[in-house]
Formats: C-alpha cells, structure tokens, sequence
C-alpha cells in the first residue's frame, strides 16, 4: 500500500449469537479517520459488553497483532542509524495521537528504516484476518476520542471520493459459545461495534423531518493562500485580534467579502468535533440533530442526540441543525467545537472554539461567568456562524 494507513483506529465488532444490529442504522459514519480514538487497546475493548475474559482474549490478540508506540520508540532509540534519521522517525510518530499501530502504518510519513522496520515485523504475530468494509455494513456503536465515548446506530456510507471498501484487520475470541470479533479498519481511528456485514445495495435510511424552528451552527473555514490581499486582511484581523476584535464582530465584513470573492473557502473536507456542556440531565437523548456535509442539504441525523459528536466540513463548510430551545437546552449551555491538531490555523490557533459557561470558564480563557445565551438569542430561525482560517500559505 503507497497511502499513509493508520491502524489505531480501531473498530470493534462483537458479533455475539444473540446480540446483532436491532435498530435501523442511524448515525452515517462516512469518512475514514474522523474523530480519532487515541487512547489504548484496553480502553477501546473496555466499551464491549462481553465477559471480562473475553475482553482479555482480545487484548491479548490486537496487541500481538500491532504494535505499542512506547515499544516502537524503543526500537528506534535502541537503532544504529544516525540521529538525525532516529529524529525524523520520532516526528513523524510525535504528529500522531495512537498508541498503537499496525505493520500497514509503516508507510509514507510513518516510513520506517529497514532494521526499525525489521524489528518490528519480528515483534508482530498475523493474530487477525484481513477484510474488507463495504457500503452498507452496519454497527450497534461506535466509540471515538480520548477518554472513549460512544454513538449508537451507525452505517458505513462513505461520502464521494472515500474508497467504499476500506481493508480492516479481524481479530476473533471465542469463549463457550460466545464469539467476539475486533475490527480494526486500516486507515482509521474510530472504534465500532456490534458489525452486520450487508449482503445487499446500500442501505436507503429514512430520516425525520426537520421542525419548523431550527437554529443552524454552520462552521466556516477559509482558506489564507486562496483569499485575495483584500481577503486576507480581514482574516488577519480574526488572527490577530486587531483592535479588540471577535469573529463576532467581523460578521458583516466577512459576509460582504465572501460575496464579493475576496476570502476563499478551503475545499478539503476536515472532520469537525462538537460538544455541549451543562445540559438538561437525560432530555438530550430524545432529541435529535440533523447534519450537513458542506453546502449539501442533510446527509445524517444523531438520534439519539450525544453530548459529543463530529460533522465533516468540506468545500469549506459543515453544519447541523437542532430545534431553537429544545427542552435539553439551559440558559447556561455552552459548547466547543475543536478542530484537528494537524489542521495548521490562523485562526483560532488553539484549534478550539468555546462558547462561555460554566463548563467551560477556563478554556474560555475570560473572567466572564455569566449564563450562555446561545439559545435565548435563538428565539428566530437563524445561523450561528464558525468561523476557521486555515493558515497554508499567504
């Protein structure tokens, strides 16, 4: 393989004889990568709902079937290669967040030198069957992030462009008469489980209607190096804060300037993580949030509705719709959206949009405390606008 695969995503898939796939599948997972799962094999298999010896099994068998980073590290501290070739290695891992990785890894910016890679091949047994995903297949969840968190009915429908059958490693335990079986898509960080493989076309799944009243969070990136000179002094003011100024603040300036082309938007597609703080305990979950891939209209629902999930933003922009004062929904709501670290930004560079609350006091970075007002200013259909500037080159 000559494209950079990374195998710590993991999706686990535990096919037990009385547990598949109840539900219609909800959630449309379409992009390999989004929302990487970088915390360890133990927390990953933790999310299964099998016995604690079964979880050991597959521990067992995935770490024998790839790689720690720590062990990595050591192989190429203990290398007799120049330093300046054991550096170059250990950047390429640095721009990581796995723990762990699979032989297929090894290729592209995670390029091994040919002993680090010896050893490594040494170290790692074949404990998996390689597979194929395809449009359709369906999961019970899927875990993301780093502590682990969980979405419920999820299909894969990969979006234009995505390779439609990714290739994934299989790990399989059998305890009694309980198998259990680990996913582990190449190229991917997410962790699914509960996997129906889809014998048929890929599935048509039927979404509710949006309510009458919505409230759109729409995040808008932009790109430096597209936008004219004009263009790009207004992002500069978004970057450097010029005379106190907020993204707020900039919003009919930024508006006029798209309209007449002056800022550019940046068209590859980057995986945007959402999450709400200081909810109605429980009420969040009867609801539901419709999302938009770019400027399509809605490609996929959360249902039910998750403190955290992500959206794909591509041709520069993704958004999701929720209902204006949904009955989860306090006056001292708040939310971040984070972008991805390797994504390099002008604005905001702590990759992390945060709107004010309790929650979120300090990584707010103000001495602000009063209630959030996001939904009691939503009282009217409108859009809250995100603003990214992606810095890649002036």
């Amino acid at each position: 393989m000559k494209r950079f695969l990374v195998a710590t995503f993991v999706a686990m898939l535990v096919n037990l004889t009385a547990t598949m796939v109840s539900a219609a599948p909800i959630y449309r997972w379409s992009h390999v990568g989004q929302n990487p799962m970088c915390d360890s094999v133990e927390a990953a298999v933790n999310n299964m709902e099998v016995s604690a010896e079964l979880k050991a099994d597959l521990v067992a068998l995935i770490k024998k079937g790839t790689i720690d980073r720590q062990e990595l590290l050591g192989f190429i501290r203990d290398a007799s290669v120049a330093e300046a070739e054991k550096n170059r290695m250990r950047e390429a891992i640095a721009k990581t967040c796995f723990k762990f990785f699979a032989i297929e890894d090894f290729e592209g910016e995670l390029r091994l030198t040919p002993e680090v890679l010896a050893r490594v091949r040494d170290r790692v047994t074949k404990t998996y069957e390689e597979v194929t995903l395809r449009p359709g297949d369906q999961f019970a969840g899927m875990a993301f992030g780093s502590p682990v968190r969980v979405v419920l009915n999820v299909a894969w429908e990969p979006r234009r462009g995505e390779p439609p059958t990714p290739m994934a490693h299989l790990y399989t335990a059998t305890r009694g008469n309980v198998t259990a079986k680990v996913v582990l898509p190449l190229g991917c960080k997410n962790l699914a489980y509960g996997w129906k493989i889809f014998e048929g076309p890929p599935l048509s799944v039927a979404m509710p209607p949006l309510p009458d009243k919505v409230r759109t969070w729409q995040v808008n990136l932009f790109s430096m190096r597209n936008s004219t000179k004009e263009g790009r002094e207004i992002l500069k003011q978004l970057r450097d804060k010029v005379r106190g100024k907020q993204s707020i603040d900039l919003d009919e300036a930024i508006t006029e300037a798209i309209a007449k082309k002056l800022i550019a938007f940046y068209e590859p597609c980057v995986s945007v993580g959402f999450e709400w703080f200081d909810l109605e305990p429980g009420e969040i979950q009867k609801d539901t949030v419709w999302i938009s891939e770019g400027k399509s209209k809605v490609k996929a629902i959360v249902q039910p509705v998750t403190p955290e999930f992500a959206l794909d933003a591509c041709g520069g922009s993704g958004a999701f719709k929720a209902r204006i004062k949904p009955k989860w929904a306090r006056l001292t709501m708040s939310y971040a959206v984070t972008l991805p670290a390797s994504l390099p930004l002008a604005y905001p560079k702590s990759h992390e949009l945060v709107s004010c609350g309790p929650a979120t006091r300090e990584r707010c970075r103000a001495a602000m405390l009063e209630p959030t007002i996001s939904f009691q200013h939503s009282q009217r259909v409108g859009v809250t606008d995100l603003y990214v500037v992606v810095n890649d080159g002036e």
